[in-house]
C-alpha cells in the first residue's frame, strides 16, 4: 500500500504557528473528539464570519499534567493495581498503548445539537514510527473532515471531499499542509503519538472510582471539565476556526481496562457551549475502541477505510 509521507517533506507548505485553517468549512456549533487520536469534527451552521480564528498567547500548560515518568516508574516496580489510584490507572493504561508499535482505534461519536444531530468516525493507526488519523462527519447541515499523517519530524493535514453517511470521502494531495510536530502540539492540543488528548491529574479530577466488572477494570472519572481540556479546546479552535475558545460544562470518561492494564475502551460524555452565530449548547458521547498487536496497515489517499 503506497504511502506518501516520504514524497510528502518536499513539497509540503509549511504553516506558520497559529495556523488558520484555509477550507470553506468551519463554524463549529458542536465539536467533539475523535479516537484515540483524539482528533475533532464539528457540526457547521453556515460559512466562516471571520477569517481569523483565536490564538492562545501561552503555550499549553503541561503544570496540569501527571508526572508521567514518574507514574511509570512506580508502575514498572510493582505494577500492582492496589498502590494506585483509579485516574492513575487510567493513565497507565493509554500510556502503556501509547509505547506500543501496532495499534489502531476506532471511534464513534454522536453529538447532539439544538437543530440537528452530527455523526463522527475515527480511525487511528500506529506502525512502527508512522502514525495517522482520520475523522470524517455527517449530517444534513454539514459534512467533511481530516486526515493526518506523522512520521518522526512532521505532520501532514488533508481535508476531505464528497463525504458520505457511511464515512468514506475523497482525499486529495492538493490540500495538503504540514506542521513540524512543535507546531501542530500547539495549534491541535497534542500530536498523533498521544492517544488521548485529556488532561488527567490530581489538578483535574473531581471524582473516581473503579469496579471490577467481567473481570474488567472499569474507571470512572469526572474531570474538571475547563482545566482537563487544556488540550482539547486548542484541537477545537484549530477544527472549526472559532473566534473564541469554547466553554465546558461536563467532561465524564469511563475506561475499561484489563487486569494486565491493557486499555480497551474509553467511553466520553461531554458537554459544551460554543459562540457561532449565538450561542451554540451541544452534547456528545463518543465510543472509542483500542486493538493491540494491530495488524492494520497507514491507508493512502486513495484507500478508504471501513467503519
Amino acid at each position: 500500500m503506497r504511502i506518501y509521507l516520504s514524497a510528502m517533506k518536499k513539497n509540503c507548505e509549511k504553516l506558520p504557528k497559529g495556523v488558520i485553517i484555509k477550507n470553506t468549512v468551519i463554524t463549529g456549533i458542536v465539536v467533539t473528539s475523535g479516537i484515540a487520536g483524539g482528533l475533532a469534527a464539528g457540526i457547521i451552521l453556515g460559512k466562516m464570519l471571520s477569517t481569523k480564528a483565536y490564538t492562545f498567547d501561552a503555550p499549553i500548560d503541561t503544570g496540569l499534567e501527571t508526572d508521567f515518568s514518574a507514574l511509570m516508574e512506580r508502575y514498572n516496580a510493582e505494577p500492582n493495581a492496589a498502590n494506585f489510584k483509579p485516574s492513575e490507572i487510567a493513565n497507565i493504561s493509554w500510556l502503556r498503548f501509547a509505547e506500543e508499535t501496532h495499534t489502531h482505534t476506532v471511534a464513534h461519536c454522536t453529538v447532539s445539537a439544538a437543530i440537528v444531530k452530527q455523526k463522527v468516525c475515527s480511525h487511528d493507526v500506529r506502525d512502527g514510527d508512522r502514525w495517522y488519523s482520520e475523522s470524517v462527519f455527517y449530517s444534513s447541515i454539514k459534512k467533511g473532515g481530516f486526515r493526518f499523517y506523522q512520521d518522526d519530524n512532521n505532520v501532514f493535514r488533508y481535508t476531505a471531499s464528497n463525504p458520505t453517511a457511511d464515512c468514506t470521502a475523497t482525499w486529495s494531495k492538493d490540500t495538503e499542509y504540514g506542521y513540524t510536530k512543535a507546531e501542530f502540539e500547539e495549534a491541535w492540543g497534542k500530536t498523533l503519538d498521544r492517544p488521548v488528548i485529556y488532561i488527567i491529574s490530581d489538578k483535574t479530577v473531581i471524582s473516581e472510582s473503579i469496579e471490577t466488572v467481567d473481570n474488567k477494570w472499569i474507571v470512572e472519572l469526572e474531570l474538571n471539565p475547563n482545566k482537563a481540556n487544556e488540550r482539547y479546546a486548542r484541537q477545537m479552535i484549530s477544527m472549526s476556526n472559532l473566534e473564541q475558545p469554547p466553554s465546558f460544562q461536563l467532561l465524564h470518561l469511563t475506561f475499561k481496562i484489563d487486569q494486565n492494564f491493557n486499555l480497551e475502551q474509553v467511553k466520553i460524555h461531554e458537554k459544551y457551549t460554543v459562540y457561532v452565530v449565538g450561542k451554540n449548547e451541544s452534547d456528545a458521547t463518543n465510543v472509542i475502541d483500542f486493538y493491540h498487536n494491530s495488524t492494520e496497515t497507514i491507508p493512502d489517499l486513495e484507500t478508504d477505510y471501513v467503519y
